[in-house]
């Protein structure tokens, strides 16, 4: 199975390329594959994948809304024209989404099923290029996924261990509520699919949730840290941007595919244990 991957050079393309034979890659990462030009589509028919794992995107939140025609450029107009090349070239496509894609006002995880609704220019052009990736392609999946971390970029959790080597405090917001979730495990998931090539939305999250003060206590309980935690509203932060209250995610489609997803909790050890050093301890899920 060859895999064509845009947005190689981000958290989940590095992933990819360190668990994917380099022969079965094609990493888009050069100028000629900016998922924003049409020279895409021909660049996707030229490599003739058997699958196409559509990671690029502009992710900045704030970004999005100071810049609405570039995210709409990347988020929208790219996943257009990346599903247009897969469908070509008779490629299985998975484009990745987000759980901004919600209102956040449901007050539990939300499912496939539910019905989205953004609150930021993030989340409408993530909904669009979803919209448009199903659309110009009768052969994909869209995979939505929350507060992403692993190698390639600087997430919560670096953050959060600069601070406690550096005795800082860390500020939690106590009042957004999400699905941490580890590269390692999203990119265990895209391959299953790209295997079994189911068609729709799915929901690939680590399971449970937390809002960004749990989040950093587990951290500091992880690695034995004096906590220097401080809760604060997302109000404070003063962002250009709205967040949903609560964009937990949930499944209802993957345990019919074979398939489940690790605690939050477990993914965070995993993590901190791989790229920190941080001694192993069990985790209460």
């Amino acid at each position: 199975m060859r895999i064509f991957v845009t947005g190689a050079n981000g958290q989940v393309g590095r992933e990819i390329a360190r668990v994917v034979p380099r022969e079965r890659l094609y990493l888009a990462t050069h100028g000629s594959d900016d998922v924003s030009d049409d020279r895409i589509v021909k660049t996707i028919q030229r490599e003739r994948p058997d699958v196409v794992i559509h990671a690029a995107a502009l992710t900045d939140v704030d970004a999005c809304e100071r810049e609405p025609e570039r995210a709409n450029r990347i988020n929208d107009l790219g996943t257009r024209l990346v599903a247009t090349g897969a469908a070509h070239a008779g490629a299985y496509l998975i484009a990745l989404s987000t759980d901004y894609v919600f209102d956040g006002t449901k007050g539990a995880p939300y499912v496939e099923s539910d019905v989205p609704a953004p609150i930021s220019v993030y989340g409408a052009t993530k909904l669009a290029g979803e919209r448009a990736a199903l659309l110009e392609s009768n052969h994909a999946c869209v995979v939505r996924t929350a507060w992403v971390f692993g190698e390639g970029r600087r997430h919560f959790i670096t953050m959060v261990m600069e601070r406690i080597r550096q005795g800082e405090i860390v500020r939690g917001v106590v009042d957004r509520l999400g699905s941490p979730t580890y590269t390692r495990d999203l990119v265990a998931v895209l391959l299953k699919l790209a295997e079994l090539k189911p068609t729709g939305v799915l929901h690939v999250a680590g399971a449970g949730a937390c809002n960004w003060y749990q989040y950093a206590e587990a951290i500091y309980d992880m690695v034995d840290g004096a906590r220097r935690l401080e809760p604060i509203a997302f109000a404070e932060l003063e962002r250009p941007a709205r967040r949903p209250a609560n964009s937990a995610l949930a499944s209802e489609r993957l345990a019919g595919l074979g398939i489940s997803m690790r605690s939050w909790r477990e993914m965070v050890q995993d993590y901190l244990g791989t790229h920190e050093h941080v001694g192993q301890r069990s985790v209460t899920t």
